[in-house]
C-alpha cells in the first residue's frame, strides 16, 4: 500500500467543527453529506457549513459554493467490519473532483462517519492573511504611502 495521508480529525479538525460534522451526519441517517470549510491561520479547519444532503452513496456539490471556501469535506458512510483505508479511499469520482478543485488550490478531504480519521485527497496552500495593524500603518502620518505619494492625506 502507498503512502497513507489519514490522519486523526482531532489534528485537521477544531472539535466544534468535529462536532457539527457529526450532528449533520446524523441527522442524514449517517449518509453522505458535502461540506465546505474554511482554514484558520494556524492551519486547522476552524469553520464548517452543510453544502448538500446526499444518499448512502453520493452526494451532490455546487460548485459555485465550493469555490468560495478553503476545502470540501465528505463522508463515506462505515460499513460494518471494513477497514478504515478502505472506507476512505476516494472513488474514481472522488479523484476527478478533487483533481478540478486541486486546479482552483481547493482542499479535498474525506471523512468517516464519526469524524474520527480524515483523508486528505489535496491539501490547500496556505492562504496569506494580512496583519490589520500592519495595514493601517501603511495610512497614518508617515506611512509607506505617505512617503510614497505625495499629496496624500493621512
Amino acid at each position: 500500500m502507498g503512502v497513507s495521508l489519514i490522519q486523526d480529525a482531532k489534528n485537521v479538525f477544531l472539535p466544534n467543527c468535529i462536532e457539527e460534522i457529526k450532528k449533520a451526519i446524523k441527522e442524514n441517517d449517517n449518509n453522505e453529506v458535502v461540506f465546505i470549510g474554511n482554514i484558520s491561520r494556524d492551519g486547522m479547519v476552524s469553520e464548517i457549513e452543510v453544502l448538500t444532503y446526499g444518499n448512502e452513496n453520493s452526494a451532490p456539490v455546487i460548485m459555485m459554493d465550493v469555490l468560495q471556501a478553503d476545502i470540501i469535506i465528505h463522508n463515506h458512510p462505515l460499513i460494518e467490519g471494513e477497514e478504515i483505508e478502505y472506507v476512505l479511499r476516494p472513488s474514481d469520482t472522488d479523484i476527478s473532483l478533487a483533481s478540478e478543485l486541486a486546479n482552483q488550490k481547493k482542499g479535498f478531504f474525506i471523512i468517516d462517519n464519526d469524524c474520527q480519521y480524515v483523508n486528505i485527497i489535496y491539501k490547500p496552500e496556505p492562504r496569506y492573511f494580512l496583519n490589520e495593524d500592519e495595514i493601517l500603518s501603511m495610512f497614518q502620518d508617515g506611512g509607506l504611502i505617505k512617503k510614497n505619494i505625495s499629496g496624500f492625506e493621512a
